[in-house]
């Protein structure tokens, strides 16, 4: 994990300092050829949330959706300093199988902000600039709003949600391990949007 993490963690600095702004943001020429199609017209089936900075981000999070598709975990989930000041962030490596292309890190971050306009704000910041920059396309049916990317990477570009909700944007991530360029395993995206939808539900019980 330590590898994926830290070249992740790397191009997001790059990001920030380029953007002098917080988190994520997927990277230049990025495209979303796997991720499910939507409208950002459509409804969302999450109430708009109030969240709070957590401590240990991985105790809210529950696995199920995410090992349905890779259920072979070989590195379990730890809570690790963000990025940046202000992000929580829970890491762990999980994948289709035991093998170096078959596994990835999977990155979960929160953002927590003072506001819901302060949230929005950063939200459509990135997503309006990596509309032309890295295909990012909306998703409709998780928080306010919500987008998918994929963030170039060697080999296989990261598959990317974030999602808008509340005063809190939060961000799902599977970087592969391995350098070489391997299909996705199907449903993924699906996977990582209700990775999301749980954590939020949790979080706004914390």
């Amino acid at each position: 994990m330590k590898f994926a993490v830290v070249t992740s963690r790397l191009a997001l600095a790059v990001v920030l300092g380029a953007a002098g702004m917080g988190l994520v943001a997927c990277g230049e020429s990025a495209t979303v050829d796997a991720s499910p199609s939507a409208s950002s017209s459509g409804a969302a089936d999450v109430a708009v949330g109030q969240y709070k900075a957590v401590d240990k981000l991985c105790d809210y999070v529950d696995l199920k959706p995410i090992l349905a598709v890779l259920p072979t975990i070989t590195e379990e989930l730890a809570s690790e300093d963000g990025p940046a000041d202000g992000i929580q962030f829970c890491s762990g490596d999980l994948g289709t199988g035991p093998g170096d292309d078959e596994q990835g890190t999977l990155n979960l971050y929160l953002e927590v902000f003072d506001d819901t306009a302060a949230a929005k704000a950063h939200f459509d910041y990135f997503y309006d600039n990596n509309k032309s920059i890295s295909g990012a396309k909306p998703l409709a049916g998780i928080g306010q709003e919500a987008y998918t990317c994929a963030v170039p990477s060697t080999g296989t570009d990261t598959p990317t949600v974030r999602v808008l909700d509340g005063n809190a944007v939060l961000t799902a991530e599977w970087m592969l391990l391995t350098t070489s360029e391997v299909a996705l395993p199907s449903g993924l995206y699906e996977a990582l949007t209700e990775t999301l939808r749980t954590l939020m539900a949790n979080l706004q019980k914390a």
